[in-house]
């Protein structure tokens, strides 16, 4: 039974890290990136580096290690997390101005409301059950 818990445990922490991965490289952060210091040649090295930052801070988190980087270091973090977030952001507008053009294509016809209305109301009971059973 244990070891069916820690398979299931491994197999959901690589499915939800490969989802933040493709998230990521759709939206177009590292490229965009890559654009601006002009070296699209490396996009190799800036996906490396997303995966053994998001590793290490997987272990970080998980066994409960303690990382003492100071004043200087938590401004540097806040710095480039908040960079990270900004271009994401960004990105992901960018990547949003694609969904009419979509939308126009595919014609989902008269039940995208419902879909909507649907995806708000699991999120809102995701949401009830959560705080009130859960949390």
């Amino acid at each position: 039974m244990i070891i069916l818990l820690v398979l299931i445990g491994v197999f959901s922490g690589v499915i939800t890290a490969a989802g933040l991965f493709s998230l990521i490289t759709t939206v177009g952060v590292i490229n965009r990136y890559a654009d601006v210091s002009n070296t699209a040649g490396e996009v190799r090295i800036y996906e490396e580096f997303i995966i053994i930052g998001a590793s290490a801070a997987n272990l970080i988190y998980v066994l409960g290690w303690h990382v003492s980087v100071g004043l200087a270091g938590c401004i540097i973090f806040g710095l480039i997390s908040g960079i990270f977030v900004g271009t994401f952001l960004i990105s992901l507008a960018e990547a949003m101005k694609g969904l009419p053009i979509f939308i126009h294509r595919a014609k989902p016809g008269a039940g995208l409301g419902f879909i909507v209305a649907c995806i708000a109301a699991g999120k809102a009971l995701g949401q009830l059950a959560y705080y009130l059973f859960l949390y």
